[in-house]
């Protein structure tokens, strides 16, 4: 379950585990992920902008509820701050939560038993690439990713494929 809700959300691997239970606002139409912290610096995402929000919606609309579940987990331990937990525990007893190291590993596990080399910042171009492709503007998709600016997003663009291009010049009316 956590690893299906870690693939949907697509951040970057260091926001995604720096990721706390209340960052996800279930209770917003539609809801949504608040991107605020990584876990290398909890006051701070990664990226240029300093607070992001990304709808849970995105590319299907299983995901919130998906995470409720998570959450409601009879398995998952009371208290938990954070929404992906590894499984060793601290000496107080409560789970630490899931490193970027930890995540590559369970990307890699699940890489190697579906047969396609699988990693966090792939997903995440591969994700950039389908909003592309399926034509979510370039403004939209930069705030979405936490971009400084238009030019990390257009190498997606270029990437697009040749039916793409096509299909977008077919649409084109003079």
């Amino acid at each position: 379950q956590p690893l299906r809700i870690l693939l949907a959300l697509l951040e970057r691997p260091g926001e995604l585990v720096g990721l706390h239970e209340q960052n996800i606002r279930l209770d917003r139409t539609p809801p949504l992920v608040q991107v605020r912290g990584s876990a290398r610096d909890p006051s701070a995402p990664e990226g240029a902008a300093k607070f992001r929000e990304v709808p849970l919606t995105i590319g299907q609309n299983s995901l919130p509820r998906l995470v409720r579940a998570h959450l409601a987990d009879p398995q998952r331990p009371v208290k938990a701050s954070y929404l992906l937990l590894s499984g060793h525990r601290r000496p107080s007893g409560e789970y630490e939560p899931l490193t970027v190291n930890g995540l590559r590993q369970m990307l890699e596990a699940l890489g190697d038993t579906i047969g396609i080399k699988c990693n966090a910042i792939r997903l995440r171009d591969t994700f950039c690439t389908w909003c592309a492709d399926a034509g979510t503007p370039k403004q939209h998709l930069q705030q979405l990713l936490g971009h400084r600016s238009s030019r990390m997003v257009t190498r997606y663009y270029r990437r697009k494929t040749s039916r793409a291009v096509l299909d977008a010049a077919a649409r084109i009316r003079f």
